[in-house]
């Protein structure tokens, strides 16, 4: 299946998956394309944030041609990190 991931930067990557891929995979997948490791990203489909590593993209309902957003989390440090 063709997904399409969009950054809030405008940045598009088009990759091909199988759906029984778990998320975990496709954000591995997402690092080498964009350069995000997946400990930074954030990957939503309407609006839900897709949050369970173990689970299959087609359990988690994205379908063929979907397009997902994808954002770099920002870790704020905490008060003893400043």
């Amino acid at each position: 299946m063709q997904l399409t991931f969009v950054t809030d930067l405008g940045q598009t990557y088009a990759v091909d998956i199988d759906p029984d891929m778990e998320l975990e995979n496709v954000m591995a997948l997402l690092e080498a394309e964009s350069s995000i490791p997946p400990g930074e990203q954030s990957i939503s489909h309407n609006g839900r944030e897709l949050t369970d590593p173990k689970a299959t993209i087609r359990a988690l309902g994205v379908g063929e041609h979907a397009m997902l957003l994808l954002r770099r989390r920002v870790n704020v440090p905490g008060p003893e990190g400043r």
